[in-house]
């Protein structure tokens, strides 16, 4: 009972307070003695609640703000890894034409006609060594034709269809190419070892001839695949065999094949290597 007559007097109070300052609100130039008591005694508390009310408008824009801000800079995350995408496969362009370039400035040093083609995939096979490429029969690719890159020799074609090729690497175990050594001019056979490495065994033809680390390799024109004079890699080491009376030399190629992109394939051999091979 005494909180319900506490209510009810509060009530009451409130009533009156609220009485007088209606009574009192319009056409004066003073405060009531009661609206002064009431101002004065609010006046603490509403300079509290305005500003909490303005910190709080404050922090909800503060907020906004960061919203904002986190919403912009998520864009610009976007736009940057856009840009970097872009940027990556303009430089990934960039080198492909270069080597494209260097690729088709060889093929015009050479006679006969040559089809440039990308490298589209490769054997999951490290052992194999074989590629395969965006070219085929309909554009006069035929199995056994040779296959260069910028650098140098990188192998010849093997099993087609009509729009693809695979190209069997020098590296390859099946792979044997006639080649001479330079500056000693002797005739060798490089053999593909199918390492991960990438090496060549080179075997002279002839059991008295003598090679040097650092000599370079060239294809010697004397099979009907191979064209004379292209750059095939450089001896790195020479081992004798069977008492010091023969050699076995082992190169590494010049053509990445590693990251082979751009090759040439020479599809259509000068006139006077056709007479030749008849």
């Amino acid at each position: 009972m005494r909180f319900s007559w506490r209510v009810a007097a509060f009530i009451l109070v409130l009533l009156a307070v609220s009485a007088s300052i209606y009574a009192t609100a319009y056409d004066r130039i003073r405060f009531s003695p009661v609206e002064w008591v009431v101002r004065e005694g609010l006046a603490p508390f509403q300079t509290a609640l305005a500003r909490t009310a303005h910190w709080l408008e404050a922090s909800w824009e503060r907020v906004q703000g960061w919203r904002r801000l986190e919403e912009t800079n998520r864009h610009l995350q976007e736009q940057l890894a856009a840009l970097e995408q872009d940027l990556l496969r303009l430089h990934q362009l960039e080198r492909e034409n270069e080597r494209l370039r260097a690729a088709l400035s060889l093929a015009r040093e050479r006679p006969g006609e040559w089809v440039a083609a990308e490298v589209i995939a490769r054997s999951p096979n490290n052992w194999l060594k074989v590629v395969t490429i965006n070219r085929g029969r309909v554009h006069g690719l035929q199995e056994g034709q040779p296959v260069v890159s910028a650098e140098g020799l990188v192998g010849r074609v093997g099993l087609t269809t009509a729009r693809t090729a695979d190209v069997i690497l020098i590296t390859h175990t099946s792979s044997a190419v006639g080649a001479r050594t330079e500056p000693g001019g002797e005739l060798v056979l490089v053999e593909g070892t199918g390492s991960y490495e990438e090496e060549l065994r080179v075997r002279p033809l002839d059991a008295h001839a003598s090679l040097s680390a650092g000599e370079i390799l060239v294809t010697s024109g004397l099979s009907s695949i191979y064209a004379p004079g292209i750059p095939i890699g450089r001896l790195t080491r020479v081992e004798s065999e069977a008492y010091g009376l023969s050699q076995t030399g082992y190169a590494v190629p010049f053509a990445d094949l590693k990251r082979l992109d751009v090759v040439l394939v020479l599809v259509e051999p000068p006139p006077e290597a056709e007479e030749g091979e008849g």
